[in-house]
């Protein structure tokens, strides 16, 4: 994660809502019947920014702007540049000119900073904390899953254990195990850092662990304000292995406001955020959902500025809690971290679970195909499906024209260049030839057919590619997909059903293997 600056919101409304009764992660029912949640609006004095690396401001203004909020005079340093802070350089000489001090600590090692040295801020210290006041009181994480090396002291539990296999959030007690037999307890200062290089998430894996410790009730938790490159350029030591702690037992009190059920949705009380990408989100979407994509609060891997934010998230009201979903939720704690730290009272929630829950389509999956598999990866890949569909109209033979290429699979089913011909009147679908030629004179129109989207995901149930399936012949829907650019390996096919509203969601369809080639 870059470096963030937010500036906090002075003003605003106390947000509460209700805590219904069943616990997603705790896999029952919550016995301590409805409880309330109540969130301060977060400030700043005087909308004063405060330190962190999600907003993209400089390290060297960033710490004058906590030094002045710590109340610290500055003195003039170096003409030209009164204020910088270079980390290549001896740090505790730098911080003596700026301040006018010749009392300043020995170092800025966390383990010869006393925790009195650390301010109190009840705004931004409640999500990030800047380098220079980590403190040898504070148990720092690394939660990447493949660094090769780490900060030192820090130990290291990668983020990914706290999902199963088929990408769900474990239960809240396995949670607990995985963090007491790493050494934290409840009552720690965690200082979390790292993030999936092999992945490319960006800030996901920090703020999704952020997410689950609030859950799990942890007070004390932080997102570290850098990252290894940064703490070295600070002149602070690395190593090559992480920490060990003996283990411990980790008490979670879980706070079921934070992560949504079905309940939350159907209770009208929250605004709802699709935080999948608009091309996710077009098949279908809880119904009164906005879509605000992921990739929109982003810059890089920097959540932008809180002014950016302020227009994208401008048709939120401040006074209503929250609802924010991705397909397994993880990704969705980067909008959920966005949105508590712009004042807005926020809970996860998972795709996945809407689409359990909420009352399914009346159809059967039939059968569903690929070809080929193994696919390589410069290969379109073939994809069909059948459907035992009481609404379906009936059977209509079609010329599919199976022309496409593996140098042009946009030109296949799914592409607005060819074959498909979505009619304005009645809902109707006509299949055609390559190059936009008309259907052959076999086709018939069909009435109100299902809409079938085809999803590619990999091992953690996120999604890596789409495809519209159209009618075919019978109760058959086709599409084309390409892997190209994907990593070798299995993947798994999903397969969406909606009409009208209605969905029925088929999971683990098949196995698709990616081959090189």
């Amino acid at each position: 994660m870059n470096k963030m600056l937010h500036d906090m919101k002075e003003d605003g409304k106390e947000i509460r809502r209700e805590a219904f009764s069943s616990d997603p992660l705790m896999g029952g029912p919550f016995m301590g019947g409805p409880r309330r949640r109540t969130v301060t609006p977060k400030t700043t004095l005087g909308r004063t920014p405060g330190l962190r690396r999600i907003f993209g401001l400089k390290g060297s203004s960033a710490v004058v702007i906590v030094l002045l909020a710590l109340g610290v005079p500055l003195a003039p340093a170096n003409a030209g540049c009164d204020f910088c802070i270079d980390y290549s350089k001896p740090y505790d000489s730098q911080v003596a000119a700026l301040t006018g001090s010749s009392n300043s600590p020995a170092s800025n090692s966390p383990a010869n900073n006393p925790s009195s040295a650390n301010p109190d801020r009840d705004d931004i210290g409640a999500f990030l904390i800047p380098i220079f006041a980590v403190t040898k009181d504070d148990l720092i994480l690394d939660i990447s899953p493949e660094a090769d090396e780490y900060i030192e002291g820090a130990i290291s539990v990668n983020y990914e254990e706290f999902i199963t296999k088929d990408g769900r959030i474990r239960p809240a007690s396995e949670i607990a195990e995985i963090l007491g037999g790493a050494g934290i307890s409840r009552g720690d200062s965690v200082v979390i850092y790292g993030e999936c290089l092999p992945c490319g998430t960006g800030p996901v894996p920090a703020t999704f662990t952020y997410w689950l410790l609030k859950y799990l009730g942890h007070d004390q938790v932080r997102i570290l304000d850098g990252d290894v490159e940064d703490w070295k350029a600070a002149g602070l030591s690395v190593a090559g292995s992480p920490a060990t702690r003996p283990a411990t037992v980790y008490a979670p009190q879980v706070k079921t406001d934070l992560y949504a059920n079905y309940n939350f949705v159907k209770s009208g009380m929250y605004q709802i955020v699709d935080a999948r990408s608009a091309e996710a989100a077009a098949p279908a979407s809880i119904p009164g959902s906005i879509n605000i994509p992921l990739d929109s609060v982003l810059e890089g891997d920097d959540i932008k500025s809180p002014r950016e934010l302020e227009e994208i998230f401008k048709d939120l009201r401040n006074s209503r809690p929250v609802l924010v979903y991705t397909n397994t939720g993880v990704q969705a704690a980067v909008s959920w971290f966005a949105l508590e730290m712009m004042g807005y009272d926020a809970v996860l929630y998972s795709w996945r679970d809407w689409l359990e829950s909420h009352p399914a389509l009346e159809v059967e999956l039939l059968e569903a195909t690929a070809e080929p598999n193994p696919v390589r990866v410069s290969e379109a890949l073939w994809l069909s499906a059948a459907f035992s569909d009481p609404e379906a109209a009936a059977a209509r033979p079609v010329q599919l024209g199976r022309t496409a290429s593996a140098s042009c699979v946009t030109c296949g089913f799914g592409s607005s260049q060819s074959f498909a011909n979505l009619g304005s009147a009645g809902g109707t679908v006509q299949i055609g030839g390559p190059s936009g030629t008309a259907p052959s004179s076999g086709a018939t129109a069909v009435k109100n057919p299902l809409k079938v989207t085809a999803m590619i995901v990999d091992a953690d149930g996120e999604e890596v590619g789409m495809v519209d399936l159209l009618p075919g012949s019978d109760e058959y829907y086709v599409g084309v997909w390409s892997p190209e650019g994907l990593e070798l390996g299995v993947y798994g096919l999903n397969i969406l059903a909606e009409r009208s509203g209605s969905t029925r969601y088929f999971q683990d369809v098949l196995d698709i293997e990616v081959a090189d080639g």
